[in-house]
């Protein structure tokens, strides 16, 4: 496996050599000899793999995929194995073949350093036939793409699968078809793009046609922007219905969705969605869009609305800004000839309901529906209840004007006021 590179001048190259590592020496004459490809890596380095299938019987002898870094600066000659054993990143029986594409993930990547896509030798129908190595560290891990039985390398059709690179599985089976025609049956050798694509590039591939009558190329692309999610139509506000339905769209065509109600894990849906049986208070909607080609919506679109069905009992609308809006929360609590009021009871920072109904408080220290936490008997039933921080000490307590006059208490308890003024 020979390589070189440029001297002084990048108009300069050295003479040709062999790669000073491991089996570089060994690899396999052409005409169906072995392969190389080369990749920048890490900011600062270069790697090379290539395939070694020159054993003497390739049934009982293992061939190997192996693989090499370069450090920019360092002499021409510093190759370094970089994976153990030996510097392999693959073998076995039949392991090797002349088939890699690499591609190098940005440096710090969580997902790995090095991507190859490589065919092997292997001819039994449930064996690996074209895999994915993935480098993370020193490491490399094998995925598996398609097996024997699937076809591949005769030409025919050109067949697309993914995986998210966060947890990495291809589905059995052929894929989905890429490329294909009904007139150029041997379209074969798919290629594409050397430099790594984004949501901006998109993804194009190249192949030809085998059959030499035809002399043909084919080439398809698919765009790599995610799909935007849009609510359509569906509830919103304040409302007695206990049934829901919202209607949504993509703005990629063929996209599919994912819709979650309250916190639940998403679960595939079409739009129309409706749920019924709707419970009282917030409910919160969100939808998210898969495109045909995988890619999922990042930014899910959601919609909130609240249910609030008749139970004769005052219900309590609570916005958590002084502003107009639909209320954040609401719940029913006390009769309804009680005289409203709110504080905060235990001092823990949040304004809570409280009641006053014949002389007697009724006091609640969530915003929640329930009865009372604290019950005081204090003042008369014609009074006008109050409430505040009387005495500073961080909680709200109870207090009553009558006839010009405050009686206050100091604490939430039954007993006379200890501040009249």
């Amino acid at each position: 496996m020979v390589t070189h590179n440029s001297a002084a001048t990048p108009q300069t190259w050295v003479a040709p050599y062999v790669l000073p590592v491991g089996s570089a020496a060994n690899a396999l004459a052409e005409p169906e000899g072995d392969e190389s490809s080369i990749v920048q890596l890490d900011g600062n380095k270069v790697g090379i793999m290539w395939s070694n299938q020159n054993v003497a019987d390739t049934a009982t002898q293992p061939t190997h995929m192996y693989w090499s870094t370069h450090t920019d600066g360092t002499d021409d000659q510093a190759w370094t194995l970089t994976t153990a054993p030996g510097g392999t990143a693959y073998s076995g029986i039949k392991a090797a073949d002349d088939h890699i594409n690499l591609k190098a993930l940005p440096p710090n990547d969580p997902a790995g350093r090095v991507l190859a896509a490589v065919k092997t030798s292997h001819v039994g129908s449930t064996e690996t036939l074209i895999h994915l190595l993935v480098l993370k560290g020193s490491t490399w891990t094998s995925y598996r793409f398609g097996k024997v039985s699937e076809p591949c390398c005769n030409g025919g059709a050109i067949y697309h699968k993914q995986s998210s690179l966060d947890a990495i599985s291809f589905p059995a089976g052929l894929g989905t078809p890429f490329i294909q025609s009904a007139t150029d049956t041997h379209i074969n050798n798919p290629s594409s793009t050397k430099q790594n694509t984004d949501d901006t590039t998109g993804l194009l591939v190249v192949a030809g046609d085998d059959n030499l009558s035809t002399d043909s190329y084919f080439h398809n692309s698919i765009g790599l922007t995610p799909p935007e999610t849009t609510i359509d139509s569906g509830p919103s506000g304040v409302g007695s219905f206990t049934s829901a339905t919202l209607t949504f769209s993509a703005s990629v065509a063929a996209s599919t969705f994912g819709c979650s109600l309250d916190g639940a894990a998403y679960a595939p849906c079409a739009s129309p969605t409706t749920y019924s049986a709707l419970a009282n208070g917030n409910h919160t909607f969100l939808v998210r869009a898969t495109s045909p080609t995988g890619l999922v919506d990042d930014t899910p679109a959601g919609r909130s609305w609240s249910v609030q069905t008749s139970t004769g009992l005052p219900t309590w609308y609570l916005r958590n800004a002084s502003t107009t809006g639909a209320p954040d929360g609401f719940f029913s609590y006390g009769a309804p000839s009680d005289v409203p009021l709110t504080c905060d009871w235990d001092g823990d920072g949040v304004s809570t309901p409280g009641v006053f109904r014949n002389g007697v408080f009724y006091l609640r220290n969530t915003n929640t529906p329930g009865i009372g936490d604290i019950t005081v008997h204090f003042g008369n039933p014609t009074d006008v209840p109050v409430c505040g921080d009387w005495n500073h000490d961080g909680k709200d307590t109870i207090g009553v004007f009558r006839s010009g006059t405050f009686y206050l208490r100091n604490s939430n308890t039954t007993g006379v006021g200890d501040i009249t003024t």
